[in-house]
């Protein structure tokens, strides 16, 4: 699957601002699928994403916000 760069930055702003998480913007991939629609969350289980990478600075923070 492909996701958008815009997808990704959009991602990477919600685990920033709503989840309160210092993570890379390729730690977001997987959030930017699920909300781009590319894997759709299984109705009846758990959604789970593993988002681990810190290596971010200051400017991607600013493009991300």
């Amino acid at each position: 699957m492909t996701v958008t760069e815009a997808g990704i930055r959009e991602a990477t702003r919600r685990v920033l601002t709503e989840a309160r998480l210092y993570v890379e913007p390729g730690a977001s991939a997987g959030l930017a699928a699920l909300l781009e629609n590319q894997v759709p969350p299984a109705p009846d289980r758990t959604t789970v994403l593993i988002i681990t990478g810190g290596n971010l600075d200051p400017e991607q923070v600013s493009q991300c916000l």
